[in-house]
């Protein structure tokens, strides 16, 4: 993980170096503290550190040098092992497709029409039947919203709805709704 500090505006050319490396929780000192460089020409600085699973969090202090004067001239933090799965969720992130709002977009188009065809905000008419009084045709709409189906506009899609019976009975022998908008 590259951690990055910064000692104010134009503050190029500085040889800082960390101060204070400890463990959080005991406030032992780490071994191997890290060394800090400079992003070239920047005025930031960066070190790397990657703490493993398990590893406590780190406390650093950063010394900007002499040539900063009071409180600016330390830069402290905490180095974690969190900052890893950060990092981790960060790059999984930025991996989501740019066009991820169309693909949305079309995943709620075909739900809106699922739910129509469960019969919500759906309007069946047109209908025909035959002397038995089974429907035999008919035109079914599915609609965004209950005051578009109740008012009959802006369907999202029209079927055409077909069926034939066995002879003289109400068996269904075939059914077909396809549809046409």
């Amino acid at each position: 993980m590259r951690y990055i500090v910064s000692f104010g505006p134009d503050q190029v050319g500085l040889t800082p170096s960390i101060a204070i490396f400890k463990r959080l929780d005991t406030l032992a000192d780490v071994p191997g503290a890290p060394t800090v460089t400079e992003i070239p020409g920047s005025g930031a600085y960066q070190f790397e550190w990657n703490p493993q699973q398990g590893d406590p969090d780190i406390f650093f202090q950063v010394d900007g040098g002499p040539s900063i004067d009071g409180a600016g001239r330390y830069q402290e933090g905490v180095v974690s092992p969190e900052d890893v799965y950060l990092e981790a969720v960060k790059t999984k992130t930025d991996q989501i497709p740019n066009d991820l709002t169309s693909r949305l977009n079309a995943m709620q188009a075909n739900i809106i029409r699922l739910l129509g065809l469960t019969k919500e905000n759906s309007v069946l008419d047109q209908t025909t039947f035959d002397s038995r009084n089974n429907l035999t045709g008919g035109r079914l709409r599915i609609f965004g919203s209950k005051s578009d189906a109740q008012a009959g506009v802006s369907p999202l899609a029209v079927y055409t709805i077909a069926a034939t019976y066995a002879e003289g009975t109400a068996n269904i022998l075939t059914y077909s709704m396809v549809r046409d908008a």
